[in-house]
């Protein structure tokens, strides 16, 4: 008996009077709504036959205060659903940008003086010395009120034994949203200051901002004879490249950089001031900053972040990245000299051309042995673990392929099972808003292996009741479903042994390539199979040494 209570889950017995009781952890996404970690429940009971009869019962009313939590949590919108949780990532960018637009109207009474106050001119130039850069912590504050505000949920602030009337907001400070939100409240700090010398001395000078000053001119105010502005460039280039690109692409590839450019160069420095000399000391700086610093030090500034990495010998970004970043910048600045902002300076060799630091590879096949002997335990409890790495391993897709692919696209001509891989619904022929491709070339229709019939992926198909293939993968910072998984997909190599930094998700894909060399598969037919846009491209897959996937 003592053998079989061991083998319950969640049964445990109190060491002081022999009561039998069961301790279920709530899922992590539900402990904001539950209030405890740990649901606990007495069985009122010392004998061990009558615990695990009265086992049954409770643990199914705990699961079903588990389940009336779901509910509550899948009826609830995304700004409901943050209120509730704290989980910031529930919010869409539109979500994000009204939140703030409601504290930005609250504050509307800041950004004005009363008709019966004048400021003197002592005072207008104790307005121009206000530098709230300096102080993140109050725009951090400034932050969490907002979120209070909002209804998301909070608790006291504790001062040792003490409670005090402020209320801090239960959230994950180190998560990009909450950055993005000090960002953009910074942001907004800053124009309301400037509104504000704007009224004291009857002027027109604060830079348009879509979200903070939208009635500011993009180009700088129009005759006038001050010079424009770094802070007039970045609304202006931003503003254009929204509508061209889209915000989310806008703010993943510049909203580093823009931070970056405001602390270096300050947001008032002159455009036409802008030199060789400059856009070299953004190159030193990005090359010092630790990679994700904005997750790992929310609370610091890019220098203080670049101060921390230089004092404790943190690796800055690689070379790639800072690229990446100073091709951005330049772009910006060839749009400024084509708009005759004054930009004239000599851009030649300051974005050196891109380097591999590392070589990937495809997997050899004892490495595939370990995965998947790994991964097999997943195939019943969390499909989505085995089937994205099987896929990959006899299809060479990517990442982002396969885990946005939707039920639709598994479809047959002939009995010959295979993949559509298109943006398109094969039914109706419009396009799926959530799906991308990399290039026109990756739309194709990959007849599915033997092996992955073997295992029985058509049965997994047929037996998914939703329109995507694996809908438990949302989407990542970058709005792509693969995001997330490729994060888990490196942990879980690293797991298992796997610790190369040659050997990444897109490994597969690599190894597929080797093995459409090793069978004699024509490079046209390779390329078609892989969806790879020219030969040069495909030509750099695999290691072009024979590899055989096993079977």
């Amino acid at each position: 008996m003592d053998d079989e209570m061991g083998k319950v889950r969640w049964l445990e017995q109190r060491k002081t009077n022999g009561v039998w009781y069961i301790r279920v952890p709530v899922p992590k996404h539900l402990i904001p709504l539950a209030g405890t970690r740990a649901k606990r429940k007495s069985l009122e009971t010392k004998d061990q036959k009558a615990a695990l009869k009265a086992y049954r019962k409770a643990l199914g009313e705990i699961e079903g205060e588990f389940e009336r939590l779901e509910a509550r949590l899948a009826g609830s919108t995304r700004i409901e659903r943050v209120r509730l949780t704290g989980d910031l990532d529930a919010l869409t960018k539109a979500d994000l940008e009204e939140l703030v637009r409601q504290w930005w109207e609250r504050r509307e009474a800041a950004r004005s003086f009363d008709d019966s106050f004048l400021p003197t001119s002592q005072e207008i130039s104790d307005l121009r010395e206000i530098d709230r850069q300096s102080t993140p912590d109050s725009v951090a504050r400034m932050v969490d009120r907002l979120l209070v505000e909002a209804g998301v949920r909070s608790a006291p602030v504790k001062m040792g034994k003490f409670t005090t009337s402020v209320e801090y907001p239960l959230v994950d400070r180190s998560s990009q949203i909450y950055r993005r939100l000090i960002d953009i409240v910074d942001r907004g700090l800053r124009i309301e200051e400037q509104l504000l010398l704007d009224e004291a001395e009857g002027k027109r000078r604060a830079a348009y901002d879509p979200l903070f000053n939208p009635s500011g001119d993009k180009m700088g105010q129009a005759g006038s004879s001050a010079p424009k502005t770094l802070e007039h460039l970045i609304a202006a280039f931003q503003a254009e490249r929204e509508l061209q690109h889209g915000k989310e692409s806008t703010e993943r590839k510049y909203d580093l950089l823009f931070r970056t450019l405001r602390e270096v160069w300050g947001p008032d420095m002159a455009v036409r001031d802008i030199d060789r000399a400059k856009v070299i000391a953004i190159r030193k700086t990005l090359e010092a900053l630790p990679p994700n610093s904005m997750k790992r030090f929310p609370k610091l500034s890019v220098l203080k972040a670049v101060e921390h990495a230089r004092g404790t010998n943190l690796a800055g970004l690689a070379p790639n990245t800072v690229n990446s970043y100073l091709q951005n910048l330049l772009a910006m600045l060839r749009w400024a000299e084509g708009q005759n902002w004054g930009v004239k300076l000599y851009l030649r060799d300051l974005a050196p051309a891109r380097r591999a630091n590392v070589k990937r590879r495809g997997f050899t096949p004892d490495e595939l042995t370990l995965l998947f002997d790994a991964l097999h335990s997943f195939k019943e409890t969390n499909p989505t673990k085995f089937w994205v790495p099987a896929l990959a391993l006899y299809s060479g897709a990517r990442a982002g392929e396969l885990c946005q692919l939707q039920k639709a696209d598994v479809r047959g001509v002939e009995e010959i099972p295979f993949i559509d891989f298109s943006v398109f619904n094969p039914d109706t022929g419009l396009r799926v808003d959530d799906k991308n491709l990399k290039t026109d070339a990756s739309e194709r229709q990959l007849p599915l292996h033997s092996e992955l019939l073997a295992s029985g992926f058509l049965e997994f198909v047929e037996n998914t009741d939703t329109d995507r293939l694996f809908p438990d993968l949302l989407p990542g910072s970058k709005d792509d479903y693969a995001h997330n998984f490729s994060k888990w997909f490196g942990r879980f190599k690293k797991g298992v042994g796997l610790h190369q930094p040659s050997l990444v998700f897109h490994s597969f894909r690599h190894g597929f390539r080797d093995a459409c060399r090793e069978v004699g598969i024509s490079e046209d037919l390779a390329m078609a199979l892989g969806g790879w846009a020219t030969r040069n491209v495909a030509s750099g897959y695999g290691s072009k040494g024979a590899r055989r996937i096993p079977a």
